[in-house]
Formats: structure tokens, C-alpha cells, sequence
């Protein structure tokens, strides 16, 4: 598993994207390399370029094809791009919102793990200045990720999977390709080790009173499945640098890690800069992946005033965001034409009175991925009006439902309707995949 990468790199030159529907080209990025992530964006990959002294490519077509190139019609370009999340990403894309960059935030999505990096699946993180009871790293992430988009980040959780800053303009794509990236441990002289290469763990097992038994395997080179008789599973963080995008493009280390100028996040390309752990090979903690992040944005808006590139935005004011529909609202007044509810009470009504699809998300408070999951199935659920209820169950707050479905663990999604379980789908999945099923099934 690849850890959370980051690094940044100033836009040559910055316009407005002109749509949201369009792929659209950006600016010399700022690149923090993907985080950890398991959930995609299953539309069409998204072309952005910074233009330098080359004159801005325009919008492509969503029908165009990945493979290909961005369109010399593309108007979009932006001041900066952030390729990745985590404390770093998240800082960078704080520190260039608040300068008024309207930072473009790529937060991963299958290259490394979830958005967020690899706090997401730290429970609790204890030396963070500011928390002195602790705090788990999602919620740390969390609140760092809520902080960029309030002061105008434009966040996605999407891979990038093409880079170029070889010419002007830079040229960064992403998509929802699916990437799996390995590491091989040097343990093969321990005899108390097994190592199982080439292979990747699909699935838990477990036993007649729901305790945990096995390991669904499969071999990545022959498709081979098999289970592995455990009691335990536990996720290494890995060690190797998401650099693979930029080889042959920047200076990189025999190790992959970005070379940055000493005291600086300043790379071997002008106009590109990093942070994080992307060229951070000694310290590897979050206060200094934080820090690095902060270097690599105030040196970006540096760059882009100096070479008279920048272009403010300033945030509009944003509309006050409507109270999710809690238990006890339901209790005192259910509506079952909502289209979104929470609780064990609100799923037994619906159970039992709607006619409806009813998509049931089981999360837990310290589970990283739940919180990647519920922002995408929301939108899935808003897509299908009124064919479909989305009802989230906290299994800490309501253990028995989850044991009763048979819940093992977050996230998890299943599929209802007419009191008839269809299909349950653990993890976190691309948005096609939720869309087909609820489209064939409403």
C-alpha cells in the first residue's frame, strides 16, 4: 500500500473553470500526489492545464475518450492544483484558498487509500498541538477537509493519472481508473512471516458467531482465490513515494522521493513545488507534513505574483446548510416522503411502509472510508429522486440493527426492497457500480 503523497506546484497562468460539466485545462498543478483512497468518481476523467507563455487549451467534451488529449479549445485554467489530501494537501489547499488561489484539490480515490491520507485509518492521534484529549485522524482530516472547502477549495475525490509539466502549459488529468499499488516487505527471513506476493486481500471471513476466521486472498498474476485462516488483519503503511506520475519529468531521489531545495518545496521544475511525504523521507509525522504543505502554498502564490500570473477569486457567500434529519426528528414527526433519514426508527418504517428502493449505509464514528462513502452515495441517492431512501445506521448507536443485518463491518452498504435484503455491498465502491444496481432495481 503506497502511502499518501503530496506536492504542490504553482499555476502559470489562471481563469475561471468554465464548467463543471466539462473537463477543463489548468495550470502548472499543484501536485500532491494521491492519497490513500478506495472510492472513485465514475464520470468521465477531467483535463485541466496552467498556462505559461502557450495560450490556454480549451474545454473537452465529458464523450472524449481518456486516452486522449485535451482539446485546443479548452478555456479553464487555473492558479493552482493540489494532487492529493492529507495534512499536507489540505494545508497547501487552507493557506491557497485563504490568498483567494481557488485552489483545485485532487483527493485521491483508488491510488494510496481514501482522501485524506493515512490518518484516516489512525484512530487516535495524541501529538497534534491544539487537541490535548486527542483526536482520531478522521476527524482531523475531517475538519481540515471542511476548512479548505469553506474558504473555496474546490475539492474531488478523483485519481490523476496523467501529468505533464514538461511544456506550457502543464497539463494534469485525472479519472476514475482503477490503480492497485503494491509493497513487498523485507521480512523474508523471519520465519514467524509469511509473505504472500502478488496478492491481495479481498475479503473478511468469519465464523458462526460473527468473530473473524479468514482472509478471502486472491492472486493478482492467475486470479487464483483462496482463504488464509487468520484471527487478525491489520494494514502496514507503506513506504513508497507516489511519485510515479512525474518520473523522467522532475528530479527524483534512487528511492522515488521529489528533490526539493533545501528550506524549500521548490523542485527541479519552475513552478512546481512539494510537500509531504512525497519529499519527506525522515519525518514522516503530520505537524511537519502540515507544515510543509503551508511552505509549498505561500510559495506558490509567491511564484504566481512575481511572474504576474495571479488571478484572485474571492469566496461568494455560501447559503446555510440544512440540519440532516436526525432519530429523534423522525420520531416526533416521520416523513416518509423524505428522501433521506437516519436511525434504526426511520429504517423500520421505511421497511415496512415504503414501497420504495431503500439503500441502508452502516458507518461508524472513526471509520475513514464511511466518510468518503456518504458524500458519494448522497449524490447517487439525489440522482433517483423519489425512487429510492437513503437511511444511515451509526452501528454504535444502534448495534442491534447491525448485528441483525449481519453487519461485520464499515462501510457497508445494503440493498432493500419489500422487505426483501437484495444485495449488500461492503466498502467503499465507484459511483457506477451504486447507480447500475439502484437502476436496475427502482
Amino acid at each position: 500500500m503506497a502511502v499518501t503523497r503530496v506536492a504542490v506546484a504553482a499555476a502559470l497562468s489562471a481563469a475561471p473553470l468554465s464548467s463543471r460539466r466539462h473537463r477543463v485545462a489548468l495550470p502548472s498543478a499543484c501536485r500532491l500526489l494521491p492519497a490513500s483512497a478506495t472510492c472513485c468518481n465514475s464520470r468521465a476523467p477531467m483535463s485541466l492545464q496552467a498556462a505559461a507563455a502557450a495560450p490556454a487549451a480549451g474545454a473537452v467534451d465529458e464523450e472524449t475518450p481518456a486516452s486522449s488529449p485535451p482539446s485546443d479549445a479548452s478555456k479553464g485554467v487555473e492558479n493552482l492544483v493540489i494532487i492529493g489530501s492529507g495534512p499536507a494537501g489540505y494545508t497547501a489547499a487552507i493557506y491557497a484558498a485563504r490568498a483567494n488561489l481557488k485552489p483545485v484539490v485532487f483527493e485521491g480515490c483508488q491510488m494510496g487509500g481514501v482522501p485524506g491520507g493515512q490518518l484516516m485509518t489512525t484512530t487516535e492521534v495524541e501529538n497534534f498541538p491544539g487537541f490535548p484529549d486527542g483526536i482520531t485522524g478522521p476527524d482531523l482530516m475531517d475538519r481540515m477537509r471542511k476548512q479548505a472547502e469553506r474558504w473555496g477549495a474546490e475539492l474531488y475525490q478523483e485519481d490523476v493519472e496523467f501529468v505533464n509539466v514538461k511544456s506550457s502549459p502543464f497539463v494534469i488529468r485525472s479519472s476514475d481508473r482503477e490503480v492497485d499499488y503494491g509493497e513487498c516487505f523485507r521480512v523474508l527471513n523471519n520465519p514467524n512471516i509469511t509473505v504472500h506476493f502478488n496478492t491481495e486481500a479481498m475479503d473478511v471471513v468469519s465464523n458462526d458467531k460473527g468473530q473473524m476466521s479468514g482472509v478471502h486472498l486472491k492472486r493478482r498474476d492467475t486470479g487464483e482465490e483462496s482463504v488464509l485462516t487468520v484471527k487478525g488483519l491489520f494494514y502496514g503503511i507503506g513506504h513508497t513515494p507516489n511519485s510515479q506520475l512525474l518520473q523522467g519529468q522532475i528530479e527524483l531521489d534512487s528511492a522515488g522521493y521529489i528533490l526539493v531545495k533545501e528550506g524549500s518545496a521548490k523542485t527541479s521544475v519552475d513552478g512546481v513545488f512539494a510537500a509531504g511525504d512525497v519529499q519527506d523521507h525522515e519525518w514522516r509525522q503530520a505537524i511537519t507534513a502540515a507544515g510543509s504543505g503551508c511552505i509549498a502554498a505561500l510559495s506558490v502564490e509567491r511564484y504566481l505574483v512575481a511572474n504576474d500570473l495571479l488571478v484572485e477569486f474571492h469566496q461568494p457567500v455560501q447559503e446555510e446548510t440544512k440540519k440532516d434529519i436526525t432519530d429523534k426528528d423522525v420520531q416526533m414527526g416521520f416523513d416518509i416522503s423524505h428522501r433521506k433519514h437516519k436511525g434504526q426508527y426511520a429504517l423500520r418504517k421505511l421497511y415496512h411502509e415504503s414501497p420504495r428502493l431503500i439503500c441502508v449505509l452502516y458507518t461508524s464514528p472513526t471509520c475513514g472510508p464511511c466518510r468518503t462513502l456518504k458524500p458519494i452515495l448522497s449524490k447517487v441517492i439525489d440522482e433517483y429522486g423519489e425512487f429510492v431512501h437513503l437511511v444511515e445506521i451509526d452501528i454504535e448507536e444502534d448495534p442491534e440493527i447491525a448485528e441483525a443485518a449481519g453487519i461485520m463491518g464499515t462501510p457497508c452498504v445494503q440493498f432493500f426492497k419489500n422487505k426483501e435484503m437484495l444485495r449488500t455491498v461492503s466498502g467503499v465502491k465507484r459511483k457506477k457500480e451504486y447507480r447500475e444496481f439502484i437502476e436496475a432495481n427502482k
